[in-house]
């Protein structure tokens, strides 16, 4: 009998050795490529739309740079000290009513946007309005979605999201610096607003689910998991060249954020000679998360478990 029972907790041990998934794995699948739309959405309506839209509004209504600036400012304010509230209630509640109030919020501020007159109501829309927006729906409430519904696979739906997710700057950059001198700053705003109602909505509110208790899945992870794959001590990771890649990557995504979120010039060059050097940025993008995408797959591959 002893012998049996040793053979069965060795089987039992051996067991989880299949990929660690939900039943609910196509569910989770679909709630990544849902928020990978979203976020091309959110991203390109909001922190990219900016800099496209500084210089028609400056000269339609003589407002200073500083003063526009600013409400972009107090914009990323709002929804940094609102992430800390925000990440509880997805951690309590799910995501699913929180993005889907958050896209009907951004919609509503477009359109309202698309009809201002005066400087306060640019910070009211902008500040207020998009500022709550993006702290439910950018890439901090995302990437807690897709951490609740995978564990091995996680990596994976990381590359995916932020691959397809990437694609807002290529895409909305040149598309609202061509939109905004044929039909206009308030009719762009205006139709990016109802492209909120109209897709981030229904992604939200239809696909976006919370996660099943995946405290099993995780107790399993935890038996299989080997010695080697234990977090690298902070020595370790100072001499470690993917350490400083890692490290030194964010310090380059700053230098690119001053000069695609908030150029003056974007609405300009995009009507001039500008073309070239805009479609090579784009296709830089493109490039650069694929190739994002592709270590982390193989990286995936490499490390079983998170």
């Amino acid at each position: 009998m002893g012998l049996k029972a040793l053979k069965g907790a060795v089987a039992r041990t051996r067991e989880p050795e299949q990929p660690l998934v939900f039943p609910q794995h196509s569910t989770g699948w679909s709630v990544v490529i849902a928020l990978a739309i979203t976020t091309i959405v959110s991203y390109g309506t909001t922190q990219y739309l900016f800099g496209v839209l500084e210089v028609p509004l400056a000269t339609t209504f003589a407002w200073s740079r500083a003063e526009l600036s600013g409400a972009y400012a107090l914009s990323l304010l709002v929804a940094g000290v609102l992430g800390v509230p925000v990440g509880y209630l997805v951690d309590r509640s799910g995501a699913r009513i929180l993005t889907t109030v958050g896209s009907v919020l951004a919609g509503c501020a477009l359109i309202g946007l698309s009809q201002i007159s005066q400087l306060w109501q640019f910070y009211l829309y902008w500040s207020g309005g998009l500022g709550i927006a993006m702290a439910l729906i950018l890439y901090p409430v995302t990437f807690t979605v897709v951490t609740s519904w995978f564990v091995l696979e996680r990596a994976k739906a990381f590359a995916v999201l932020t691959l397809v997710g990437g694609l807002a700057s290529p895409i909305f950059i040149p598309l609202s610096g061509w939109l905004i001198p044929q039909i206009g700053w308030r009719t762009t705003l205006f139709w990016y607003g109802v492209l909120h109602l109209a897709i981030a909505v229904p992604l939200h509110a239809w696909l976006v689910r919370r996660a099943p208790d995946r405290q099993d899945v995780v107790n399993r992870a935890a038996v299989i998991a080997s010695p080697s794959e234990d977090a690298s001590t902070a020595r370790q990771a100072l001499t470690s060249v993917r350490f400083w890649l890692l490290t030194a990557w964010p310090c380059w995504e700053a230098r690119w954020s001053l000069r695609t979120r908030l150029p003056t010039w974007s609405a300009e060059a995009m009507a001039r000679s500008w073309r070239p050097r805009w479609l090579a940025r784009s296709v830089w993008r493109v490039c650069r998360d694929a190739f994002s995408s592709i270590c982390s797959a193989r990286a995936s591959c490499r490390k079983r478990c998170w």
